[in-house]
């Protein structure tokens, strides 16, 4: 997988994989498929003595996971023979979950089946300081996480801006800091709320 474009990359050869076998208490059987970075391929749990519930995993050429097709997604796959079917939008966002990243790797949109996207934007220390879901994207709202300066998280709530998702992520490119701290001996020791973003 690509970030636009899904291609068959091939299959894996003998002794890629590793299967572990599990049985749970109630007799029902399990296989857990993975490569050798530890990744799940491909999960089945059983149905029943003929048929088996398939999960896959499929990721892009640096390892990170694109796409999660849920095992009703398999059934229709397997039964068509038709996995072109995987580059359609509508049938991914019926039965797949999405994962999209940034350049520099991070997680910036994730999408569950049925539902709409996900969004995160980052500052320049890689910390998710804005979250938008479906519902707040109708209302122009975001939450938001303001950090201090050790990177831990102080405060958080509900931001509605006037500018894009890409005027937002320009801008906190571009701030200088987050939340700031006095130094001891000072007239004011405690956290500039208003320093950091949002305002």
């Amino acid at each position: 997988s690509t970030q636009d474009q899904l291609y068959f990359a091939g299959v894996y050869q003998a002794g890629q994989l590793w299967m572990q076998l599990s049985t749970d208490e109630h007799g029902s059987r399990s296989k857990s498929w993975t490569d050798k970075s530890q990744q799940p391929i491909l999960i089945q749990q059983e149905l029943d003595s003929l048929h088996w519930l398939e999960t896959r995993h499929i990721y892009d050429q640096l390892g990170r996971k694109r796409l999660t097709i849920q095992p009703e997604g398999m059934r229709l796959l397997k039964e068509s023979g038709d996995y072109s079917q995987l580059s359609d939008s509508l049938f991914r966002s019926r039965w797949c979950f999405q994962y999209t990243y940034d350049q520099r790797g991070r997680q910036i949109s994730r999408q569950l089946p049925g539902a709409a996207p996900i969004y995160t934007i980052y500052d320049r220390w890689d910390r998710a300081v804005l979250s938008q879901d479906g519902n707040q994207r109708s209302k122009n709202q975001w939450a938001f996480t303001k950090y201090d300066h050790l990177h831990r998280p102080v405060l958080s709530g509900i931001y509605a801006p006037t500018e894009t998702k890409a005027q937002l992520q320009a801008l906190l490119k571009s701030l200088p800091d987050s939340l700031k701290t006095t130094e001891a001996g000072t007239s004011d020791i405690g956290y500039a709320l208003n320093s950091s973003f949002p305002d």
